[in-house]
This record gives structure tokens, C-alpha cells and sequence, in this order.
């Protein structure tokens, strides 16, 4: 009997009105309480949508970069701020093998950029990125840092043959680059880059040198990227007593074998270490009583047009 007796209060309740019949009206701290609730939905569903898509978008990527020879292995996106990590990213084509190993790259809102950090070459590289906004990255300004790569390793994966074999060297990068768009080529960059060589060894068919190898090379060079232009600001490569200096201009075009060259070099060769009899008349000159010679370098990379100046 009680329990039928709980059922009619209960129905008396909901027929006098409810809560209503006691006076209850929602206040402004109670339609403050639902509205951050359904916000709170709409932001973590708005949030799950974004996340999925960017997997989406992550996958697209990855399967398009898959037929032109770009490889992922182990690709991981996590994090409440997406982070990407991936244990090997290798690139193979017909002009280079690449190998990018525990690569990381972490997003940041304030400010927006985005940092990169992997190994190669038996080197670290670290690299920011930032973009114009979440919708348009460009333009784009990439600061970059090369450390302790190996240079025999890089040129390993160039699938061109040089005239000379490295068989040891260190290489140091740093870089400083904006693009306004995505890039083709160096001539849509501007910026400042600047590498540096260490404890370097070589071997060579040159028949003009004496020696055969060349060992504990050094060197380094600054470079100045505008309006296609390249500005070497300074290069210099030095073996012992052989070295090598320049300065100048690069006229970028599409290819690098049509660049256009503008250089002003000095050669420095002591006479004992050259086969004098193999030289023009004028050189063999210069080195016997300078020991160096001065050249305006003109032409392409693909033929340059060396010259002697007074």
C-alpha cells in the first residue's frame, strides 16, 4: 500500500506543476552552468573533428609521398597539441637517396611555428618553422642548424659521379630562409646561409697536381640569397699549402647547370706540388714567381670560363 501511496504523490506533484508549483525559476548562475557545458561539447566535438581530419590529411600526405619515393616508417601523431614523429623518413629518386632518422616535429601556437629535429648523415638538424597562419604557411621563414654530418655520407647519396672521391669530412649548416611561396628552386628564396667544412680528405685524378690525396681540408663559405640572385659573400677551401678563395655572384636559373657565374678567385699552388709543364704559359708563370694566380670565373656551372687578371 505504500508504494501505490508514493505513486499518487508523485502524480499530485507533476499535476500542480512540478517544480514550478513550489516557485523554482532558473536563475542567470544556472543558464551560465548550461551554456559552458554545451560549450565545452562544442569545442571537444569541434576539437575531435579537427583531429581526425588532420589524420586524414596526415595519411593523404603519406600515400602521395609514397609514390614519388618518400617513405615513412612508423609514422606517430600525438599529443593534446599534435606532434608528428617518425623513426625513418628515407627518399629515393632518380637524382638522390636521402635518410632522415627519429625525426620529430612539434607544433606551438604562441606564436605559431612549428620545430623539426632528426638525425642525418651521422648528424643532428634542427629546424623552425614559421608559417604565415594556420590556413596560408606562406610566406614562410625556415631557420635551420646542420651539425657534424658526414660528407662522404651525403655525397653517397647524390646518383651522380664526381671527378673526386671524399673519403672523410665534417660539415656544418646554418641557414636563414624565407619563401614567399612553395619552392621550386633556390631562386624563390631569400636569406642568408653559411656552411663550414672540417678535417676533410680526398682523392683525385687531376694530372696538374703532384699529390694524390689532399688531407685536413678546411674550409667554409657565406652566401646571400635574393631575387634569384646568389651573392657569395666568401668561400674559402684550404689544404696545407694549397687553397682555394672566391667571391661573387650566381645568376639562378631553373637548372643548375645553366646558373650563370660572375666570380673573382685566387688559386694559391706552390710550385713544387704542380706539374708546371702541363699549365698555359702565363700561369706556369704566375706560380713560379707568386706561387698563386688570380681568375675571373664567367660562363655556367656547366661550363665555366676561366680567365687570368693582372
Amino acid at each position: 500500500m505504500k508504494f501505490f501511496g508514493d505513486i499518487t504523490q508523485i502524480k499530485e506533484f507533476f499535476s500542480f506543476g512540478g517544480m514550478g508549483g513550489i516557485g523554482w525559476k532558473p536563475s542567470a548562475r544556472h543558464i551560465l552552468y548550461l551554456a559552458i557545458f554545451l560549450c565545452s561539447w562544442v569545442i571537444f566535438f569541434a576539437y575531435s573533428y579537427g583531429y581526425r581530419m588532420l589524420e586524414a590529411r596526415l595519411a593523404s600526405a603519406l600515400n602521395r609521398g609514397a609514390t614519388q619515393g618518400i617513405l615513412v616508417d612508423s609514422p606517430v601523431l600525438e599529443g593534446l597539441i599534435p606532434s608528428l614523429s617518425a623513426r625513418e623518413i628515407s627518399l629515393n629518386t632518380d637524382k638522390v637517396t636521402l635518410s632522415l632518422e627519429n625525426l620529430r616535429a612539434d607544433l606551438h601556437l604562441f606564436p605559431l611555428h612549428v620545430t623539426i629535429s632528426c638525425r642525418l648523415a651521422g648528424g643532428t638538424v634542427t629546424a623552425r618553422l614559421e608559417p604565415n597562419s594556420f590556413s596560408s604557411p606562406f610566406p614562410l621563414r625556415v631557420q635551420g642548424e646542420l651539425k657534424g654530418a658526414s660528407l662522404p655520407e651525403l655525397i653517397a647519396g647524390m646518383r651522380r659521379e664526381l671527378p673526386v672521391s671524399i673519403t672523410e669530412g665534417k660539415i656544418d649548416l646554418r641557414m636563414d630562409v624565407s619563401a614567399p611561396k612553395v619552392p621550386r628552386n633556390a631562386g624563390s628564396l631569400s636569406g642568408k646561409i653559411s656552411l663550414s667544412l672540417s678535417e676533410g680528405r680526398l682523392r683525385h685524378g687531376l694530372p696538374i697536381l703532384r699529390v694524390e690525396e689532399l688531407t685536413h681540408i678546411r674550409g667554409g663559405t657565406e652566401v646571400t640569397l635574393s631575387a634569384g640572385n646568389l651573392r657569395i659573400e666568401s668561400l674559402s677551401v684550404e689544404s696545407g699549402d694549397i687553397a682555394f678563395e672566391a667571391d661573387g655572384n650566381l645568376r639562378l636559373a631553373g637548372q643548375l647547370a645553366q646558373t650563370s657565374l660572375d666570380l673573382k678567385a685566387m688559386l694559391r699552388l706552390p710550385p713544387e706540388r704542380v706539374e708546371l709543364a702541363l699549365l698555359p704559359k702565363r700561369t706556369r708563370q704566375r706560380i713560379e714567381s707568386q706561387g698563386k694566380v688570380l681568375l675571373r670565373v664567367g660562363g655556367t656551372v656547366a661550363s665555366p670560363s676561366p680567365s687570368l687578371m693582372d
